[in-house]
Parts: structure tokens; C-alpha cells; sequence
């Protein structure tokens, strides 16, 4: 195999699993109500979307770093929430409050412009291209503007990889860009480093503790006790294993891959062994497993603890790690001994391979499976199940809000919607043929997965040794990754300690 086919790019496979939201153009603002508007910030008939012009603003804390990073194809979450009990509002003098019994308490925001800054506006359209009033968020959106007597418009970033940079700029100008920017999670974390953003532990009103906010990104974005991100909804990014099970069956019977998963006996020994029983009973006519992106990232992620991870402010490069050594040898084996495919190819989808990695999303593309299952990656050094999230959407506050106190009751409001969207990806998800045994594996990993860290640092350098250890037959992981361990790990620490303040 070529050299370029045989690269695995893993620092790159680590953060690739992630849906495409579309984003081009000029950034733009949408009424609400009006979901025909929309046209171009630099002129035309239809307002710009920044309209800090009319608007006072907070100064920010200190200067700020422009510079934006990461990958430039959008995170693929899909909101989700809890649909809240119908509440009144009355008129009355603005800023005034009144409360139902049950109900959250309610300020009159006296027509107050809430700006929803999104690089996915394209998610909260219909099939004409206006807002649609039946998503979810723009159900939650309309009880926000009831409720609040307030006005909520879209604010269109030009495209998902300037989002970061777009808000970054708007607060060194001391502009008001949105009250709420949604962006892909690497575009938050520049956000974030670059002091640009609220703490949203300072914001009335919103509570992160509830099953609306997911804890894995509040976490990933935690730093000195200070949350610089939340979501609203779940993350369709979390990874594990796609199988067939008929395949499954037919060239290694007796493996129950669900049943194993649910007794905690899933573990990568037990995987090798049925992949080698898949190669040694088709002759090689199917493809034990093939890979979307790198299997190598999955597998670091359950040998190390996480390809990258988190604990408090320190965040680990575990590919440099002991643990990550072993994911290394493993993945190596699994490749010289012909039992894992790489690049991927539409092996699993045509049928000509038993399991594929992936993330949830991706099961669009295996819709001709007919007996398709999902289960996390199998157990590791670590003996427990390990589940990763490539990339995803992030919430923060751009420190130039004009209205701080009225921001996170506004937000709170709005991730209600998060339960309805969980059930329409679960809807989804039986539309594409998922067992109510694989859904159950989706549910539980949306509560226990932890989001990969790999995004930010400056380790491209490291690249091609991690790829050559695997690859390169006379190159050995223990040696390799002994050679960069020390500059990777630096370079992780360099990055992160921006965002400790």
C-alpha cells in the first residue's frame, strides 16, 4: 500500500467524526417570526447582523487573541429538550417580574433583542427554507418571546470555521456581535483562551445542573471552576462500534457482541479474538472491521482513558502515555494481521465488512444494513467502557452583551427544548432501523462520554511518528512515542493554560 494511502493521519482521525453543518456566505440576521428575511450583512434590503451601532456594550476584561483554530467542517450535535409547562405572561412595566406556582419566574424584558448568533442556521429550517415553527428550538424560542416579552433574531456567522474569530474580533471592537454564539467546540475553545466570552456561572437565572445542559461539555469547558460553554441538546458525535449482525452471526456464531456489552464482558481481547474468527471462516471474503476514520483514536481512548482528556485544569495527550503505547500495539497487530482495513472504504455499508467505528450520526450511511447494531468501543487497560466525542456544538456569551442579567434566562429558557430533541434523534434513529437494544447503548453513552480535548493544541509535528508506529513495520510505538512525549504534551500544556484565569 502507498504511503499516502497507508496514512493514517490520527491527530486529525481524532477530530474528523463530526457532521458537516453547512455554513457559507456573509453573516446575516433573521427575525424570528419573519423566516423569509435574510440577506447579506455588507448591504441590501435586509438589516446587517451586527447591530452594535445602536447598542451600548460591556468592555471586556482584558486584550484579546483574534487567532481561531481547529478543523473547518462543523460539529454534529443535534439539540434536544424538555418541553416545560405552559406559562403566562401579563403585561406590566418592564423588568418587572411575576412567578406561577411551579414555573420559573419571569422578567418583562420590555422587547428586549435577543440575538442568536449560530453557525447551523440552516438546522432551523424547513423544506422552503424558512424558519419552522415545529423545531424544536424554535418552539422554545416562541415561549421565550411570550414569556419574556422579548424579540429573538438570528445572527448568522459567515461561515463554521470564522465563527470563533467573528466573536473574538466583535469583543476587541467592544461591538455587540450576539448574546448567544453557537459554534463547532473548537471554535469555542478560542473563544474561551481568548478571554472572550462570560463565565456562565455569573449568569442569573441559568442552571447547568439540569438534564438540559449536557455535563460532558460544561466539564470539557471548565477550567478554574469558570464554564465557558454549555450545549443545549445531545451529541450525535459520541463514537463506538457499527456491526452487522447477520454477518456477525454467520462467520462467528456464537459471539453475541450485545450480550457481552450488557454482562461487561466486551472487551478488545474478546474483539480480536472474533475478528480473527471473522478472517479465519470467510476465507477473507469479508472484512472483519474497516475504519471511517482512525480506529487508532478509538482505541487510545479506551486504552489511555481518552485520546486526549481532561481532569480539573490539566488535560493529558494519551497517545504519549503507557496506556496509549498499548492502543498503539494493539492497533498495530490488528493491521498487520489483515484484520482491520485501512483508509475506509463502503466495505461495511455494501456488506463486505462486519464492524466499522464511527459516531452516531454517521448510521445514514449504513441504511442498507438491515441488521445493524451499535455498541461502545470494547474495554481496555482501564476495564471500563470508554466513549469519545470528536466534536460537537458549543454554546458561550460574548463578553459584549448589553443585557447580561437578562442572557442566561434566556438560554435556560431555551434549552427546555432539549428532551423533544433527544426524542426526535431517537425517532431517527428507529427510522434508520436501530434495535431498542442499540438505542439503549446510544441513551447510556449520552450520559457517560467525555469529550476528546485533541482540538486546539499545535501537534501536527507529531503526526506522522504516531502514524509511522502503527504503519511502518520496523518503527515500534514504545519507541516513538518516547521520542515526542515530552514536546506533545507541552504543547497540550501551553494551550490549555490560556484558559486558566
Amino acid at each position: 500500500m502507498k504511503t499516502t494511502k497507508r496514512c493514517l493521519a490520527f491527530l486529525s482521525a481524532a477530530i474528523m467524526l463530526m457532521t458537516a453543518f453547512a455554513g457559507c456566505g456573509k453573516s446575516t440576521t433573521t427575525s424570528s417570526s419573519s423566516g423569509s428575511n435574510v440577506s447579506n450583512a455588507s448591504g441590501g434590503d435586509i438589516q446587517t447582523g451586527d447591530n452594535s451601532a445602536e447598542e451600548s456594550t460591556e468592555s471586556t476584561d482584558s486584550a484579546v487573541d483574534s487567532g481561531d483554530v481547529g478543523v473547518s467542517n462543523g460539529g454534529g450535535t443535534t439539540s434536544t429538550g424538555k418541553t416545560p409547562g405552559s406559562a403566562t405572561s401579563s403585561k406590566k412595566t418592564s423588568g418587572s417580574t411575576s412567578s406561577v406556582a411551579g414555573q420559573t419566574e419571569r422578567i418583562d424584558m420590555g422587547g428586549y433583542e435577543f440575538v442568536l448568533g449560530t453557525a447551523y442556521y440552516a438546522n432551523y429550517l424547513n423544506s422552503e427554507g424558512v424558519l419552522d415553527p415545529t423545531n424544536p428550538l424554535m418552539k422554545a424560542v416562541a415561549r421565550v418571546e411570550k414569556d419574556y416579552n422579548c424579540k429573538v433574531k438570528f445572527y448568522k456567522f459567515a461561515d463554521v470555521s470564522s465563527a470563533g474569530t467573528a466573536v473574538v474580533n466583535a469583543v476587541l471592537a467592544g461591538d455587540k456581535i450576539c448574546d448567544v454564539a453557537q459554534m463547532q467546540f473548537s471554535r469555542c475553545r478560542t473563544v474561551a483562551y481568548s478571554n472572550a466570552c462570560h463565565d456562565l456561572k455569573t449568569l442569573k437565572g441559568l442552571d447547568l445542573t439540569t438534564g438540559n445542559f449536557e455535563k460532558a461539555i460544561t466539564d470539557a469547558f471548565t477550567f478554574n471552576k469558570k464554564v465557558y460553554a454549555c450545549n443545549i441538546g445531545e451529541n450525535s458525535n459520541v463514537q463506538g462500534l457499527f456491526y452487522n449482525a447477520d454477518l456477525l452471526k454467520k462467520y462467528a456464531p456464537g459471539y453475541d457482541v450485545m450480550k457481552m456489552y450488557k454482562e461487561g464482558t466486551w472487551t478488545e481481547a474478546k474483539f480480536e479474538e472474533i475478528l480473527r474468527k471473522i478472517s479465519s471462516t470467510s476465507g477473507q471474503k469479508v472484512t472483519p472491521l474497516v475504519g471511517s476514520t482512525g480506529i487508532m483514536a478509538l482505541s487510545a481512548a479506551v486504552n489511555a482513558g481518552g485520546t486526549s482528556y481532561k481532569s480539573g485544569n490539566k488535560v493529558t495527550f494519551g497517545i504519549v502515555t503507557a496506556d496509549g503505547i498499548k492502543a498503539l500495539n494493539y492497533v498495530k497487530r490488528l493491521y498487520n494481521d489483515k484484520l482491520w482495513k485501512y483508509p475506509a472504504d463502503t466495505a461495511f455499508a455494501t456488506g463486505g465488512a462486519v464492524f466499522t467505528d464511527g459516531a452516531v450520526w454517521q448510521t445514514k450511511s449504513y441504511t442498507s444494513v438491515k441488521n445493524l447494531e451499535f455498541v461502545p468501543w470494547p474495554k481496555g487497560e482501564l476495564n471500563k467502557y470508554v466513549v469519545p466525542a470528536a466534536d460537537g456544538i458549543a454554546w458561550c456569551v460574548p463578553k459584549t452583551v448589553k443585557k447580561k442579567e437578562y442572557v442566561g434566562l434566556i438560554l435556560n429558557a431555551l434549552a427546555e427544548s432539549t428532551a423533544e430533541m433527544k426524542s426526535n434523534r431517537v425517532r431517527e434513529l428507529e427510522d434508520n432501523g436501530w434495535s431498542a437494544n442499540s438505542i439503549a447503548v446510544y441513551n447510556w453513552m449520552q450520559s457517560n462520554h467525555q469529550i476528546d480535548m485533541t482540538t486546539g493544541p499545535e501537534i501536527g509535528a507529531f503526526s506522522k511518528k504516531i502514524d509511522d508506529s502503527v504503519f511502518v513495520a520496523n518503527i515500534q510505538p514504545a519507541a516513538a512515542m518516547q521520542s515526542i512525549s515530552a514536546a506533545a504534551q507541552k504543547a497540550f500544556d501551553d494551550y490549555y493554560k490560556q484558559f486558566i484565569r
